[in-house]
């Protein structure tokens, strides 16, 4: 988690010197084994002693709105085992008034109960409540799972003008989201008619790859929409 940004990403890093040992136990874990390390002796004694902890990694905005729901109501004298910054809990309580689900005086308002019952960023849940208000709860569903899964572009992508021009008839002035919401709802329709039988007629594997895109992520929004819609 990106403070900074107040955004979730994927980054790149280090195993810590506690993770690498605890990986070198499956090699011997039925009989003798060799463990070979991809890397030099010298890089291993380099590494953090411990993974930091989870705490320090994820948002607290999701967190803060289920203690408060418990009767913790001061997370900024809560006895956490390892506390966040004090300047992360204040970005998180500032972040909550901003998106309405904390009060001034910092009690969970109407929309701050019902988002801390919903197990997603808050600012998600709240676009999912605000779908549902508005009779948008599909098209919402859809942007809240392709916001959460790896992106479905390709390297080529936006290299092949072949591609880019195959995708044109789905991009949006409003940005990205709403291009993916435009690109998934294309590739279901066209996964519904689809008749396997009629040789003639293109199925979406070959559409997603002439518009370079990974049809892998179609399926892992629509597992995530149906897994939020059930909440």
């Amino acid at each position: 988690y990106d403070p900074n940004y107040k955004m979730q990403r994927l980054k790149e890093m280090w195993v810590s010197k506690a993770s690498s040992t605890q990986r070198k136990g499956r090699a011997g874990r039925t009989g003798p084994g060799v463990c070979f390390r991809l890397y030099s002796e010298k890089e291993f004694y380099e590494l953090e002693p411990y993974t930091k902890a989870e705490i320090h990694r994820v948002p607290l905005e999701s967190l803060l709105p289920q203690m408060i729901s418990m009767g913790l109501p001061n997370a900024r004298l809560f006895p956490f085992i390892e506390p966040p910054s004090i300047e992360n809990i204040e970005n998180s309580i500032l972040s909550l008034k901003q998106l309405e689900a904390l009060t001034t005086d910092e009690k969970l308002s109407c929309l701050g109960k019902a988002l801390s019952k919903i197990p997603a960023d808050v600012a998600i849940g709240k676009m999912l409540l605000i779908g549902s208000v508005f009779r948008q709860l599909q098209a919402t569903l859809i942007l809240a799972s392709a916001l959460n899964v790896q992106s479905p572009f390709t390297n080529r992508a936006f290299r092949d003008a072949e591609c880019e021009k195959l995708r044109s008839d789905c991009d949006s002035s409003h940005g990205d989201p709403i291009t993916l919401l435009n690109l998934y709802r294309e590739w279901l329709m066209i996964k519904k008619h689809h008749d396997p039988r009629d040789h003639h007629q293109e199925n979406t594997t070959k559409w997603c790859r002439k518009r370079g895109l990974e049809e892998q992520r179609f399926y892992e929004i629509t597992k995530l929409k149906n897994q939020l819609e059930s909440l």
